[in-house]
């Protein structure tokens, strides 16, 4: 049968296969089961084809090579590829299978030579002492893989145990298969019913999956993919033998012949086009838990690299999660400052949520392995994972240093990782650490950026008041010149004049200092109003300021003095044409909230500009370019104050700030 012979060139084919896979573990064991039942395949040829049992006698003797060889050589990959480590099974199951497959084949080609006989479809061999022989042995070797294999797979480590698991399904299939084999030989119709022929299918195309390809996917996908394309080919065969008559009752050979050529094509184009649907369908239906790795991989690559800020990466990484790998729950901590014994990281995953890691975690992150388990760590980092209910996690590294820790919880479908999901977090690695990169450099930009803006808003101010820095001197140069107070009054007028200005001086060289870190400490506001209202002591003669004594709050003074002083700035410069300027300062509070109002008689502003006022680079008044509203917004966000606008046409502008009070 033609068949045998396809089959025993596939097994070969994969034997070769394997033994290309040098780098890989128990490539020379499963290259031998290939081999192996490459002779089986021939020998169930030779059986079916040669008609002298003469002839077949010495060949299939022969070719018996490859039924002694399975056993034995199923045990040795299951001691590579899981079992090393067990000199046990190794003396008891692997070296007396191998002893018992030899002396079978001596024997068998020597003193107890097998006797076939005679079928419908060609010639089996009796059951004798041989064939017990073997059953012998496939016991051996099969029982106890599968054994050993279960042992394993109850303590291997986590990223194992989808492998492990795949070959004790293999062992367990081949097992049933390869003992209904040895039952039905002894039957007439094992030839014509292809028995041989598709135990040693079902047996290569599991090994081969759970081995050479390495591409580990649930059981579920596997037989929906085989399902789908199953389907396929007997649906589009159908077809094509069903129309194939029709087409043959058709008169001239040339019409047929184009006929035949033209659904052979069609039923070509359609293979592929109908899979393409199918499979996602079949995927869907049977494997629902399951995912394309490569297209998942191309989408995540591609969203990274849209990533500019931690918010964007935050809903990527949620959606890769807990959506893709389903796991209970993850957080991605960028390394914060680091105090000694503990050490601490942001998780952007929980808003902002502060996790202490040790530094013994951190130390074992050094190490580098692209994803570490939690049954891979020492006892102490375990404790640590399982307090902060991880499973895994993997460090991210940029230019040797640590950038964040990803702790990932376990699977909710199931209680270990498959492949692909390990293969997708060591991929996300390399990926995550140029992203992170990527949002620190533009954080900085940005802080640069709001710095830069911060002071040029200043010195916007300073086009205002500059002549207000110079007062003092004039006032000084004023009584030095003239005899209008005597000694006494004229020292205390120069001093207090002197006290002002370089108070004044001194104020504003603080706020345009550039470079410093934003300090958070507890603060009067109504001092940095006071502070605020001097700059503007002689521009804005009615600046009135009515303190409700408000208690302290937590922040950076510098910065909100900048705050007021554009709000301030920004009042000032409102002044309607022939009016005069009034403009008044309240304070009071509350059980949480510290309250902040400046209200100006100036000329107001309509519904549009105060829909668009915190928008872009335009300003509210002619000239304008925003900068100094954007300041306000942005250092009102970061002391967590929240900002209400009452504004009319010709009717003035209410700022009113609240502040949460320190706890």
């Amino acid at each position: 049968m033609t068949l045998y012979l396809i089959i025993a060139a596939v097994d070969f084919l994969i034997g070769l296969l394997a033994l290309s896979r040098k780098a890989q573990k128990g490539v020379i064991a499963l290259a031998l089961v290939s081999f192996g039942a490459c002779l089986w395949s021939v020998e169930l040829f030779l059986l079916t084809y040669i008609e002298d049992r003469d002839v077949l006698n010495p060949w299939f003797h022969l070719t018996r090579l490859g039924v002694f060889l399975i056993p034995p050589s199923l045990a040795l990959l299951v001691w590579q590829l899981v079992a090393s480590r067990s000199q046990y099974f190794k003396s008891t199951v692997v070296i007396p299978g191998f002893i018992l497959a030899g002396i079978l084949f001596v024997l068998n080609n020597s003193v107890m030579p097998s006797t076939l006989k005679e079928t419908t479809t060609g010639y089996l061999p009796e059951v004798d002492t041989v064939y017990y022989g073997f059953i012998s042995c496939f016991l051996l070797c099969l029982i106890g893989s599968i054994v050993f294999t279960a042992k394993i797979f109850r303590s291997a480590a986590t990223r194992d145990k989808q492998r492990i698991q795949w070959l004790l399904i293999t062992l367990s299939i081949s097992f049933v298969c390869g003992l209904l084999s040895l039952m039905l030989v002894a039957y007439d119709f094992y030839l014509s019913k292809f028995i041989g022929a598709s135990t040693n299918i079902i047996f290569m195309l599991l090994l081969f999956y759970s081995t050479v390809a390495h591409h580990l996917m649930d059981f579920k996908l596997a037989v929906s993919l085989a399902v789908s394309r199953m389907l396929l080919v007997v649906f589009l065969a159908c077809l094509y033998f069903a129309t194939v008559p029709t087409i043959i009752n058709i008169s001239g050979e040339s019409s047929k012949f184009v006929l035949l050529f033209a659904l052979f094509m069609i039923t070509l184009e359609l293979y592929p086009r109908t899979l393409k649907w199918l499979e996602p369908n079949a995927r869907r239906l049977l494997a629902s838990q399951t995912y394309d790795y490569q297209k998942v991989v191309d989408e995540i690559r591609d969203n990274l690299r849209s990533c500019n800020d931690l918010t964007q990466l935050s809903q990527l990484l949620n959606y890769v999660f807990y959506n893709v790998l389903r796991v209970k729950e993850y957080h991605l901590c960028r390394m914060d400052d680091q105090d000694g014994s503990m050490h601490s990281a942001i998780s952007i995953s929980h808003n902002q949520k502060s996790i202490q890691l040790g530094k013994e975690l951190l130390a074992h992150s050094g190490q580098r392995s692209p994803v570490i388990m939690v049954d891979e760590t020492q006892a102490d980092i375990r404790e640590k994972l399982a307090a902060l209910s991880a499973a895994c996690f993997f460090p991210v590294f940029w230019e040797g240093k640590l950038l964040a820790i990803v702790l990932i919880g376990r699977p909710i479908s199931s209680s270990f990782f498959r492949y692909d999901d390990i293969r997708l977090m060591e991929w996300m690695v390399t990926e995550l650490a140029q992203t992170l990169h990527r949002i620190a450099m533009l954080e900085k930009l940005h802080q640069e950026m709001a710095d830069a803006k911060k002071k040029l808003s200043l010195l916007n101010v300073m086009n205002i008041y500059h002549h207000d820095i110079k007062a003092p001197l004039s006032i000084i140069d004023g009584v030095v010149s003239n005899d209008l107070y005597d000694e006494e009054k004229r020292r205390q007028v120069i001093l207090e004049q002197v006290a002002w200005g370089s108070h004044l001086i001194t104020t504003m060289a603080q706020l345009l200092k550039g470079g410093r870190k934003i300090k958070v400490e507890s603060l009067s506001l109504e001092q940095v109003l006071n502070d605020c209202a001097l700059v503007f002591g002689r521009t804005i003669p009615n600046l009135r300021r009515n303190f409700g004594g408000v208690p302290d709050i937590k922040g950076d003074p510098e910065d909100l003095k900048i705050l007021f002083i554009n709000v301030l700035k920004n009042a000032y410069e409102a002044c309607r044409p022939g009016s005069e300027l009034d403009i008044e300062v309240n304070t009071w509070a509350d059980a949480d909230y510290a309250y902040v109002s400046i209200t100006d008689n100036g000329v107001g502003m309509s519904d549009t500009q105060l829909g668009h006022l915190w928008e872009g680079l335009e300003s509210t008044k002619k000239g304008g370019n925003g900068i100094g509203l954007q300041t306000i917004k942005r250092i009102a966000d970061e002391h967590g104050a929240s900002i209400q606008v009452k504004s009319a046409p010709d009717q003035g502008t209410t700022f009113t700030f609240r502040f949460p009070l320190q706890r």
